[in-house]
């Protein structure tokens, strides 16, 4: 074999060895874009299935309807949805309602609490500020809810503040959530953290709302 064509045969090697990495690199830019696109998506899922949530409550509201049962229907129906896209929804709902407080009587602050963590918690702890009595629970499922109530008794506007405290394999984390006290007011207080997670990217959102019912 000559030197000519020796050269020409590692010339024609080289262009090859460079279209691959050519191609390498363009299926690379081109999956990340892909990746990039989708995880956007998923982004805008998320946030609109937050304002969904906001939009179910209020509808409840202004129905009258029962509003821990429509949150509860919801936020599975929006897990199950983004399931099938092997996309994972989970997180965990804590919901009061102040039924209307009349001045020096005893009102009952109901509590419900909805784990969608995706894991068991192992326990639960509430503390309300009122007069620091605790509610405690063990042992509750995904996709399990609990209720309790805690008595009060004020004669004027107050703030008070439920203290959620929640321990499962992987975490433990407290959420102080405030009970604003209006005579002759009904109230729901909903705190939500909201957690989507992906192969492409891990999302959260924490926040409360409150709504005045009467």
């Amino acid at each position: 074999m000559g030197k000519g064509q020796m050269f020409l045969i590692i010339a024609i090697v080289a262009v090859i060895a460079l279209a691959l990495i050519k191609t390498s690199l363009s299926t690379y830019q081109i999956l990340e874009k892909k990746r990039y696109l989708e995880a956007g998506l998923e982004r805008l899922e998320f946030q609109n299935a937050r304002e969904e949530l906001l939009r179910t409550i209020e509808y409840s509201v202004y129905q009258k309807e029962n509003i821990t049962k429509s949150v509860e229907d919801f936020i599975k129906f929006a897990r199950s949805y983004f399931k099938t896209k092997t996309i994972d929804l989970n997180g965990l709902a804590a919901e009061l309602i102040l039924p209307n407080v009349t001045a020096e009587t005893n009102t009952s602050l109901n509590v419900t609490i909805l784990n969608l963590l995706g894991i068991e918690i192992q326990n639960l702890n509430l503390t309300f500020s009122y007069d620091n009595s605790t509610r405690n629970f063990v042992a509750i499922r995904d996709g399990e809810t609990v209720e309790t109530s805690f008595i009060f008794n004020t004669s004027s506007n107050v703030n008070y503040s439920l203290s959620v405290y929640y321990l499962t394999s992987y975490e433990n984390r407290t959420e102080n959530i405030t009970v604003p006290v209006e005579i002759g007011k009904s109230k729901f207080v909903g705190l939500f953290d909201l957690r989507l997670k992906s192969d492409r990217a891990e999302q959260r959102d924490i926040f409360t709302e409150t709504y005045v019912l009467t």
